[in-house]
């Protein structure tokens, strides 16, 4: 209760008037008391993050210090840091490695003893950044299919979109699409009308600008179809005889003639009697009578599945 009283002394003597001094206040020092921690601070990345304090207590000065999660540390007026020494502590343009960093402040005065701030945590959230973009794909028809890509952010949202040739719209799961709102996009069944779809992701969080992937293309292969069959061919005994067709599918075709034999079928090879055995045409050289009624076929794949032609007879006129 005597903290600022005013004292003052009159001096008097045989003469008049009597003198008086200077009024003097008797404070009383109080040690430091903090009555409102920092709180902690949620920010994006590459802006600025406050802590504030308030204490009461005669002559105050103020030591913030900073923790990485092994003791803490003294901080001073450098780099991104102003305020070490008073009682609000800005740090500026934060990069996303300061996430989880805690701060806390030291307060001392004119009489002891010291008070020190509760810890309060600073939560950096990174930017939304595509790391690895989804790839164009390519798949046979009625087979399932994935768009993938790894990204960042905080508290990251995934937004899928395709665009079938009239912009893009937002995709939600249903009988053909899985995972719309995560980072891999499933499609449950490629059917040939999808070839030429084009899908994109779209990566937000808690911190703008969003992200958007690069474009990824679906194409949905062809299967290999023989669109013009070979025919039987009849030669005379020593003439050269052709098999031909045509085939379409995704791709470059393989070609694989055979020859009946028995039960099964014996891949034929390129020698002095055939040529032509791995592409679209066969031709029997130096035919003989041995070879009539000999049968063959072609199969056909490329990137999916394949084709068989139909069998075809090759009849050999003796001379």
């Amino acid at each position: 209760g005597w903290d600022g009283y005013e004292y003052r002394c009159i001096i008097s003597g045989k003469c008049l008037p009597n003198d008086t001094t200077a009024p003097v206040i008797f404070n009383i020092a109080t040690e430091p008391n903090i009555i409102a921690s920092p709180v902690n601070d949620s920010i994006c990345q590459g802006t600025d993050a406050l802590f504030i304090i308030h204490a009461t207590g005669t002559n105050l000065t103020y030591q913030w210090q900073i923790s990485y999660g092994f003791g803490f540390s003294d901080l001073i007026n450098t780099g991104p840091y102003n305020g070490a020494f008073d009682d609000s502590l800005s740090i500026s343009t934060v990069p996303a490695s300061m996430n989880g960093h805690i701060f806390r402040c030291i307060v001392n005065g004119l009489c002891p003893p010291k008070d020190t701030s509760t810890d309060a945590r600073l939560v950096v959230h990174k930017l939304p950044k595509v790391i690895t973009e989804p790839a164009s794909i390519s798949v046979c028809p009625d087979q399932p299919s994935a768009f993938t890509l790894n990204a960042e952010a905080g508290n990251i949202v995934y937004q899928w979109q395709v665009d079938t040739g009239s912009g893009f719209i937002s995709l939600l799961d249903n009988s053909l699409y899985a995972g719309s709102n995560t980072n891999s996009l499933q499609i449950t069944q490629s059917s040939p009308g999808m070839t030429g779809y084009v899908y994109r992701c779209i990566v937000s969080g808690a911190c703008l600008p969003n992200d958007t992937s690069v474009n990824a293309v679906l194409t949905v292969d062809t299967i290999p179809a023989i669109s013009a069959q070979p025919i039987n061919s009849v030669v005379c005994e020593g003439d050269t005889a052709i098999f031909a067709l045509q085939a379409y599918g995704s791709g470059t075709l393989a070609y694989q003639w055979q020859v009946k034999n028995g039960n099964g079928y014996t891949d034929l090879t390129d020698n002095a009697q055939y040529a032509g055995t791995i592409t679209n045409t066969l031709r029997v050289f130096s035919t003989t009578v041995s070879l009539d009624s000999t049968e063959y076929r072609c199969i056909v794949q490329g990137n999916c599945d394949g084709d068989t032609s139909d069998l075809v007879v090759l009849t050999v006129k003796e001379l």
